[in-house]
């Protein structure tokens, strides 16, 4: 991989490595297109009232997250928050966390 600041400049497979033989996914060849697009995001945002957004710290957007899911936990219960995460081939979704028995 070769660098020109924050742009990806190059990237190879590296034809000596056992498995891999210089085979390389395309997805890590799309890197700088993610990392340095115009339309990536660098910040969480808001939304206001209005529609538009406003960009908040992580901080904040961490502390109001936890605020609003602590908040449907203590009003619904705990088994109504389920984490789901997926890969762009979705080989990659955690399973699903055991239930905790109630009052823990």
């Amino acid at each position: 991989m070769q660098l020109d600041g924050r742009e990806l400049t190059r990237f190879r497979g590296d034809k000596n490595h056992p498995a891999s033989q210089g085979y390389a996914c395309e997805k890590p060849q799309r890197l700088n297109y993610y990392q340095n697009g115009r339309d990536r995001l660098t910040s969480p945002l808001r939304r206001r009232d209005d529609g538009t957004f406003e960009a908040i710290s992580w901080d904040v957007a961490i502390a109001e997250v936890a605020e609003r899911l602590s908040a449907i936990r203590d009003t619904h219960g705990v088994d109504t928050i389920f984490y789901y995460g997926g890969g762009g081939r979705g080989t990659t979704s955690p399973a699903p966390t055991p239930r905790r028995p109630a009052g823990r």
